[in-house]
């Protein structure tokens, strides 16, 4: 059910079943919303920051796929009792109903705004407040966060029965604030609900000036739950360069033309900056759109023929059929940086969370395309797998992945066309290379003393015939 109280019943019972058998763990969440107060300082979150504090495992979250949609905004009052109005535009949107989240800033556990929800009429251009009722189209919850001590409301309204309450199907569902001076807002709307709107122009008559909307933008929409948690790893997407497939059922190659440059942020991924204390959030990002991922075949809205299946194999000894599909979206994202991480605790089981982090920060990709946009798109850049696993090597206390898993694979390879990299997963007391042609003909050879864990050497092949 995503229920907070069951997401860290799972969170400890992945601990538990890792603690007994003596090893790290990753978990992916591929999930969160856009209400809550985006600071990190909910219960949820900070529970989340305590189960890994004893550097068992980390968490890695899904930045949020909201970051070309205008569903934030906020606000800083300049004098006591200035007035601001929200609205948001349902035209687009088949959900037609709001849920709005609202957080004051100041942190004084003082009542610094008020709230009152209005509407827009665009046949008169006129704004008009009315009183919430929970047996109505609207209702609002107030309260203090008992940990922050930040104000906050949460605004439900169902637009059709407000439209039947006021006989009206022209209008724009909104909220009045009311705030004294210094006092700071920000504000979300739920995702798929509308983006926020300012009227082309209003009457005088209303009470309301054209500069006391407040416009939507996309800032700070990563997601609130687990993505916004201080020790969160949260990811945002880029264009992996794949953007069409042909259906398994035949028929016409299909595609998301819109992600056909590779390298480039994706639209939807989510926004910084963060509210949360000392932390850049998205922390990192890893291909998103498109992907090939695994389909779950028990899904009740399943389908082999469906037009986003494209692969299958049949494994077992009573051959299964199992689908794969195109996918898009940051919770792609983040399932490639887990699995990322997974290879890095493999390699050093003994990695710390600050490691972990040191170690994305220090080996991002920044290239042309993460210089637009810096960090409240791209964090500290582009996950970099290869050179987080040489630094997680040379972190290691141990001889790495050798101890962890008995492998017979001393070595991993980076294969580029011009050259292979070749990183030593355990120390070793001497290493012969040797390339021969497709003959078994010897072609080259290097003889290594003494390589140790995390160290690399590199194969030319550019002078070989």
């Amino acid at each position: 059910s995503f229920d907070d109280t069951e997401v860290l019943e799972d969170v400890k019972y992945i601990k538990k079943v890792a603690k007994e058998a003596g090893k790290p763990y990753v978990i992916n969440m591929s999930f969160g919303s856009q209400i809550g107060s985006h600071d990190g300082l909910s219960l949820y979150n900070r529970t989340l920051n305590d189960l890994i504090a004893d550097n068992s495992g980390v968490f890695v979250c899904a930045a949020g796929n909201e970051g070309n949609n205008k569903i934030h905004t906020s606000h800083t009052f300049t004098k006591d009792d200035e007035v601001r109005y929200l609205l948001i535009d349902h035209n687009t949107t088949t959900q037609k109903y709001s849920y709005l989240s609202i957080w004051e800033q100041t942190g004084d556990g003082n009542q610094n705004i008020t709230v009152e929800p209005c509407y827009f009429k665009s046949s008169t251009k006129r704004v008009t407040t009315y009183t919430a009722d929970r047996n109505s189209s609207t209702s609002i919850q107030e309260g203090i966060d008992s940990y922050s001590k930040k104000q906050n409301f949460t605004i439900i309204c169902m637009l059709e029965t407000l439209q039947s309450e006021v006989n009206a199907s022209d209008i724009y569902f909104g909220v009045k604030i009311t705030g004294k001076k210094g006092a700071s807002v920000h504000i979300w709307n739920n995702t798929g609900l509308g983006e926020f709107y300012v009227p082309a122009s209003v009457s005088p008559v209303g009470g309301a000036k054209k500069e006391q909307f407040l416009a939507g933008d996309s800032e700070y929409t990563v997601s609130d739950s687990g993505a916004s948690a201080e020790k969160s790893i949260t990811v945002g997407s880029y264009n992996s360069g794949r953007y069409n497939w042909q259906p398994l059922s035949g028929g016409e190659m299909l595609g998301y033309y819109d992600y056909k440059q590779a390298g480039i942020i994706s639209k939807f991924s989510g926004r910084g900056p963060s509210l949360t204390e000392n932390v850049i959030h998205p922390t990192i990002t890893a291909p998103g759109a498109v992907i090939i991922s695994a389909l779950n075949s028990y899904s009740s809205g399943f389908s082999s023929k469906g037009d986003n299946v494209c692969a299958s194999v049949k494994l077992g000894s009573n051959p299964k059929q199992y689908y794969y599909g195109a996918k898009l979206g940051t919770s792609m994202a983040a399932p490639f940086v887990t699995g990322v991480i997974a290879l890095w605790y493999q390699a050093n089981p003994n990695l710390t969370h600050e490691q972990i982090m040191t170690i994305i920060q220090e080996t991002a990709i920044n290239d042309e395309y993460t210089a637009n946009g810096g960090k409240n798109d791209w964090g500290y850049g582009k996950i970099n797998a290869y050179e987080g696993l040489k630094r997680a090597l040379k972190l290691a206390s141990t001889d790495g992945i050798n101890d962890m898993q008995n492998s017979e694979a001393p070595v991993s390879f980076q294969k580029g066309n011009n050259a292979w990299r070749i990183l030593f997963n355990t120390n070793e007391s001497t290493a012969t290379i040797r390339v021969t042609d497709l003959n078994g003909r010897l072609v080259a050879q290097q003889v290594m003393e003494q390589p140790k864990c995390g160290e690399e050497t590199v194969v030319s092949l550019e002078t070989l015939p």
